[in-house]
């Protein structure tokens, strides 16, 4: 669905599928969870901490909440999904940014 707008032609292939499929579920998404678990694990005992969380530049999650349900509503499908992934992607970034695996486990963050 990310291919072309609602409503349009797209050129189906398997191996576009698997391409999208590896790119933004399992490169993007499946990594981001993967490091939010190992993390929590490492330095929360497997609980999210009470804590505020520091903001993501590019990354209100509220916004891109709102932003997909509109999209939704009106059937842009591949809108809805570009502004969940472009989220996905900033979130990735900020984790790559910052490297927190490389904190010591005192570190208050």
């Amino acid at each position: 669905m990310r291919e072309a707008p609602y409503g349009n032609d797209v050129t189906f292939s398997e191996e576009a599928v698997a391409t999208r499929q590896n790119s933004d579920l399992a490169d993007t998404f499946g990594n981001l969870v993967h490091r939010a678990l190992a993390l929590c694990g490492a330095y929360c005992g497997g609980k999210v901490p009470e804590a505020k969380a520091e903001a993501i530049p590019d990354f209100d999650i509220v916004a891109i909440r709102e932003a997909s349900e509109r999209h939704y509503a009106r059937l842009e499908l591949q809108q809805a999904m570009e502004v969940v992934v472009r989220g996905l992607f900033a979130a990735n970034k900020y984790v790559n940014d910052e490297e927190p695996w490389k904190m010591k486990k005192d570190d208050p963050r």
